[in-house]
């Protein structure tokens, strides 16, 4: 976890360097346990935490049942105290494997995830942008290059599910904004079912997804909008 229940906004972060590697679990051993960050969970009151990995060449993180998140998991009220959102910049060659990769929180921020400059490997049940409250978020690549594959968390054939802007229950009549652009970079994509800018039937407030897309493999067997 990077952030902490604070009483007052606040905006930890950590920070790799010196083009080393870093590991959570193992293909074969996983860890089966959370990543978190940003971790407020008070009212009005923001945790914005940033992990940032751009200085290193490579981070591995096997987290099996696990989720990796970014964002807060509470804030009934909405205001960050002048936190912002939270952010995650991974190394040049990233793998994650995890259930669900979350971008989320009920502050009023951006909670973003930028890929790395090389090969970036996302081997996951879901990817959930933008689900609940009040935030936008962003996932995106860290500068001009890069490339990204997706899959299922098993890999090879197997499809991830792609849910953006979903705001199914949320009744403070907000509304969220999920973006998930791979302009400019290759791309290899492979989802089962494709959710985008929703709301719930008794929800006031909104639901915007957007996939930005123009280059590689984009294979989807069911599309929602």
């Amino acid at each position: 976890t990077v952030g902490y229940n604070s009483a007052v906004g606040s905006t930890p972060k950590l920070a790799g360097s010196g083009l080393g590697n870093q590991a959570i679990g193992t293909s074969s051993t996983p860890i089966n346990a959370n990543v978190q960050i940003g971790n407020g969970q008070g009212n009005n009151v923001g945790n914005a935490g940033t992990l940032d990995l751009g200085g290193l060449s490579a981070f591995n993180a096997y987290l099996g049942t696990g989720t990796f998140r970014v964002g807060s998991t509470v804030n009934s009220g909405g205001g960050t105290g002048g936190a912002g959102g939270s952010m995650v910049i991974l190394a040049t060659n990233s793998t994650i494997q995890a259930t669900t990769i979350l971008l989320a929180s009920q502050d009023s921020a951006a909670q973003t995830l930028s890929l790395g400059s090389g090969l970036n490997v996302l081997n996951v049940s879901s990817i959930t942008l933008a689900n609940t409250g009040r935030s936008s978020s962003d996932l995106n690549f860290n500068g001009a290059s890069g490339t990204l594959t997706v899959r299922g968390i098993t890999g090879d054939s197997t499809r991830a599910d792609l849910s953006l802007g979903v705001n199914p229950s949320f009744s403070s009549g907000s509304s969220v904004t999920g973006t998930f652009d791979t302009t400019g970079h290759s791309s290899d994509l492979l989802f089962g079912t494709m959710t985008l800018g929703l709301r719930g039937v008794s929800n006031t407030g909104g639901g915007t997804g957007t996939i930005n897309f123009d280059t590689g493999t984009l294979d989807a067997n069911d599309l929602k909008a």
